[in-house]
């Protein structure tokens, strides 16, 4: 399987890597259409830069050359492949490296002729939200019991998700029979007042000019993707090439396939060369499907021809085989490491399931390894609560890098503000912007009706003057009218009266039990499943209470405490804390998935199929160890444990293992690379050297005399 013999086919002849047959055949091949179905860790990308090193040293010109990635950070990780394997950096810049946001940006401009407003951050979008939303409210509010209109923080995002979601799926549709509204949430997933103030928003966004006024994040795909649907001719404006890559095509929506099927078109007769792994499609928020590599490929281009890269490189046979059983599909390393898969168990005993984790980080470090290659990767973020405290308590630095604290949820920072109006005292909470948050969480959560000018005005002010949060207490909270915030006022003066030394967890309990606030959850987020996951917070919240015993005033200078260890600054030896769909496409030396359990995961609320994608990519982050915790009680463990038979092929994967490090990973010895001055090179020429175009460098092809060019060695 590895290249150790002259091939006659391929006319790029990469530095660095040896390739196996597979990444061969893809460089070569003459499909029009070809679709790579790829392992995790198995080189995707570089085996898409091979193919376009194949296409350079074809004498393609660069320009004609057209790679799209659907990230800034995919992008520019293509861009060191295709250095790194050889390709002159000066090519490289001409290639047309692109996300297709940024890609569609450029066609956009081509046809509208000009520079549309672009707002990078979601919190300027506000403003037009809250004005799609009153519109809906005024226009379909006396129509409609079952509408939701909410304007605090967390329900424009929510909206703002939901509106992301609907454009990659390409369902927006001003003229929806308004009648069949409560269909929604069962055909997109979004509620009723989503889709309705969706439909309004890009009625305002697109304005009655030839262009927008203005885009946002994916706006540019959207609105490419709709004007090739819209106008016919519109394909006029994108530029021909010779050769289109994508890469991470499972992260492929309605929208991007949309605008790469008029790019690849028969018509336009371009070579397209994609790669994508089926059991990677987790983003289903963004729109992303299976559908796109199980069968849209297939029937948008007929003869489509598909290649496999089943050999991974990122860890060793142990892992690879235990993903073939659970996933049913080839997959193969050539990685001599024995990758360990340690299934930990922990008793039903307080604090055992922690006690495991840090025995797990211990030994990792008493092996001699660092930290800050280890991560701990969770089916939800509810988990991190013990955790965050267990660590915290072991003086173990970590990092929560897309996922915050459990300090800053809205839910917990709901229960640290109603303690902090009981004590008086917001001043403990150092941070300006945790401090903004909590009033933000006590109109959420509290349901106060504020004003969405007056909130913002009165984070402000109570941000910047912590002394000011009775003001707000008294203005907002205490003289409203409303039943259920009457329940909260009549709560605080409950706990008022108890005073500051009042258990933490009984006042809590109160303050949870009075308001309802898992009803509250419920309310807040549609999704069943997010609903859960802040009801096992705000229990988690409170069990942390139990464990302290402390008072509400302690328990409070506790939570501050774990914020600011939580939040500091680290550059070295941390643990990264985060879920797993944060974490696909990076990859770590040891990955920890705790609570490996029924129930848990995979979740009962989620799709099974997903939830089998979700544990694949979060077991196939690590390269050297993965360690499973598990309960002691076999029914109780998670059944993705059994479908991985580690108990079955242990002896093919020693012998995989010891076949991997005898392979001899020898560089092509086909080829010299020689230096040779522009002002000799037609002397190298005339003594049988040729130019590779991809690397700008003259060679020596096997047969020839080498001491012929001694000089250019």
């Amino acid at each position: 399987m590895i290249e150790n013999t002259v091939n006659s086919i391929s006319r790029f002849f990469p530095k660095k890597i040896v390739r196996n047959q597979e990444q061969i055949n893809i460089q070569v091949a003459k499909n029009r259409v070809v679709l790579i179905q790829a392992n995790a860790g198995a080189a995707k990308t570089t085996t898409l830069a091979l193919r376009i090193g194949e296409a350079l040293a074809n004498n393609v010109q660069p320009e004609k050359i057209l790679a799209l990635t659907f990230t800034d950070a995919a992008r520019e990780v293509m861009r060191i492949r295709l250095i790194d394997l050889g390709i002159n950096y000066k090519i490289v810049n001409e290639i047309q490296l692109l996300t297709f946001e940024e890609f569609a940006k450029n066609i956009l401009f081509r046809i509208e002729g000009e520079d549309v407003k672009q707002v990078l951050h979601s919190r300027s979008l506000k403003g037009v939200a809250l004005q799609a939303l009153n519109y809906v409210s005024e226009q379909y509010g006396q129509k409609f019991d079952f509408l939701q209109i909410e304007t605090h923080h967390l329900a424009i995002a929510q909206f703002l998700e939901s509106l992301l979601r609907l454009k990659a799926m390409m369902v927006l549709d001003p003229y929806f029979d308004v009648d069949e509204i409560e269909n929604v949430y069962e055909r997109w997933g979004v509620t009723a007042t989503q889709y309705l103030t969706s439909v309004e928003y890009e009625r305002i966004r697109r304005g009655k000019r030839d262009a927008p006024a203005f885009r946002a994040q994916f706006d540019a795909t959207y609105d490419l993707a709709q004007y090739l649907l819209e106008y016919p001719g519109i394909e006029q404006y994108i530029p021909d090439y010779r050769l289109v890559i994508c890469d991470e095509l499972h992260d492929l929506n309605e929208a991007a396939f949309t605008i790469l099927s008029k790019l690849i078109s028969a018509d336009r007769k371009c070579f397209f060369v994609g790669a994508g792994d089926e059991h990677q499609v987790i983003h289903a928020t963004l729109g992303a499907s299976r559908v796109f590599l199980e069968n849209r490929f297939k029937a948008a281009f007929p003869t489509l021809k598909h290649y496999p890269l089943t050999i991974t490189y990122r860890h060793g046979p142990h892992l690879a085989y235990a993903m073939r059983e659970f996933a049913d599909k080839d997959i193969e390393s050539f990685v001599s490491r024995h990758t360990e898969i340690s299934v930990i168990t922990y008793a039903e005993a307080e604090n055992s399931e922690t006690q495991c984790l840090l025995q797990c980080l211990k030994q990792w470090v008493n092996d001699g390894n660092s930290l800050e290659h280890c991560a701990i990767l969770m089916r939800d973020r509810d988990q991190s609560i013990h955790i965050e405290n267990t660590l915290r308590a072991a003086s173990i630095d970590y990092k929560t890098p897309a996922m915050a604290s459990y300090l800053q949820w809205d839910e917990v920072l709901f229960l640290r503000g109603i303690m902090a109006i009981v004590l008086n005292d917001l001043s403990s909470i150092k941070s300006y912007e945790v401090r903004s948050g909590v009033l933000d969480a006590l109109a959420v959560f509290g349901d106060l009706h504020i004003p969405p000018a007056d909130l913002e005005s009165a984070k402000y002010t109570v941000a910047k003057n912590p002394e000011l949060i009775f003001d707000f207490y008294n203005k907002y909270i205490r003289d409203s009218q409303l039943p259920h915030v009457k329940v909260m006022v009549s709560t605080v003066a409950y706990l008022q009266e108890l005073g500051s030394e009042t258990n933490a967890a009984e006042a809590l309990l109160c303050v949870v039990e009075r308001l309802n606030l898992r009803a509250v959850a419920r309310r807040v987020f549609m999704r069943p499943h997010d609903a859960a996951v802040v009801e096992k917070s705000i229990d988690g919240v409170i069990k942390v209470a139990q464990i302290s015993g402390f008072t509400i005033r302690d328990f409070s200078v506790m939570l501050n405490e774990a914020e600011t260890f939580a939040t500091r600054k680290r550059e070295k030896n941390y643990v990264t804390l985060d879920t797993v769909e944060n974490v696909k496409g990076r990859e770590f030396e040891h990955v920890i998935i705790p609570k490996m359990e029924r129930n848990v995961f995979p979740h009962p609320f989620a799709d099974p199929q997903d939830e089998r994608h979700l544990f694949y990519v979060g077991a196939t982050r690590t390269k050297a160890r993965l360690s499973l915790l598990v309960p002691s009680d076999m029914s109780k463990r998670s059944h993705f444990i059994a479908a991985m038979q580690l108990d079955g092929f242990k002896k093919e994967a020693n012998k995989a293992v010891a076949r991997n490090a005898a392979i001899k990973m020898s560089s092509d010895p086909v080829r010299q690379y020689l230096k040779v001055p522009f002002h000799e090179k037609d002397v190298a020429k005339k003594l049988g050297a040729k130019f590779d175009m991809a690397r700008k460098a003259w060679y020596v092809e096997g047969g020839l005399d080498i001491r012929l060019f001694s000089a250019w060695l």
